[in-house]
């Protein structure tokens, strides 16, 4: 089968032989077009790609706040040594509950020996 002989949209065929921007996004407002129509054949996909984004959306917000966790450690030039900033006090966990934190005293001697 040759691949000149295949009918393609005007859309995808321009896209094929230049890269200006505008005919990047008539490709994709086609793409996008492209799924709506298959959403309004198929309905039974809809929940599915409800929950989809929903997961995609969540999984996403997580990491941006993971990322903005001050347990996080992204820029290593303004604090190369991390580990010694840290408190013992303070719980480093997602989640404690009914958890008294009590410092080690082997860190605490530690700690009083290097100051």
């Amino acid at each position: 089968m040759n691949l000149t002989n295949q009918k393609m949209s005007p859309v995808t065929a321009l896209r094929l032989h230049s890269k200006e921007s505008w005919q990047d996004l008539a490709f994709y407002s086609e793409v996008i077009m492209n799924i709506f129509q298959l959403l309004r054949k198929k309905k039974e996909l809809i929940p599915l790609v409800l929950i989809m984004t929903a997961a995609a959306g969540g999984a996403s917000s997580f990491a941006v706040y993971s990322l903005q966790k001050s347990d996080v450690i992204i820029d290593r030039k303004r604090n190369p040594e991390p580990w010694e900033t840290v408190d013992p006090n303070v719980p480093r966990k997602l989640l404690t509950i009914n958890q008294q934190w009590k410092p080690i005293e082997e860190l605490q001697k530690v700690q009083r020996a290097t100051k």
